[in-house]
């Protein structure tokens, strides 16, 4: 059997609803904005999204967030929020998700009594 294509990712929900956090396996995303990043995923690597949104991988609801470097020098990491139905600039239950696999997995350093994420998104910084 010839594997192609490799992802790795961490499936949470919030509230029922579900984030697949994509961790490894993505192809560089080129672009100076996370906007101009959506945009090349969009219209260049659909597949990717396709791929893990849909059946046999995911469902009719399913949703995810795509990490990728930031492109804002205040950000811990870039995200992009995707989706059965496309792509889309904010994500409130998928924010809720990322974090918490973030600091799960110890992908950001954990500070108490609170720990500070900063994320690049499409809409903007998210803290």
């Amino acid at each position: 059997m010839k594997i192609k294509h490799v992802f790795s990712s961490i499936d949470s929900h919030t509230g029922g609803q579900p984030t697949r956090t994509i961790t490894g396996g993505i192809p560089y995303i080129p672009g100076a904005t996370i906007v101009e990043k959506m945009t090349h995923l969009k219209e260049n690597m659909d597949w990717i999204r396709t791929s893990l949104m849909f059946e046999p991988r995911g469902h009719d609801i399913m949703s995810g967030v795509i990490l990728t470097e930031p492109t804002h020098p205040e950000a811990d990491i870039g995200v992009i929020f995707i989706e059965t139905t496309g792509y889309l600039p904010m994500c409130g239950h998928d924010t809720i998700g990322v974090c918490t696999a973030l600091v799960e997995t110890g992908m950001v350093k954990v500070e108490e009594p609170v720990t500070h994420i900063v994320l690049d998104t499409p809409a903007g910084l998210t803290r």
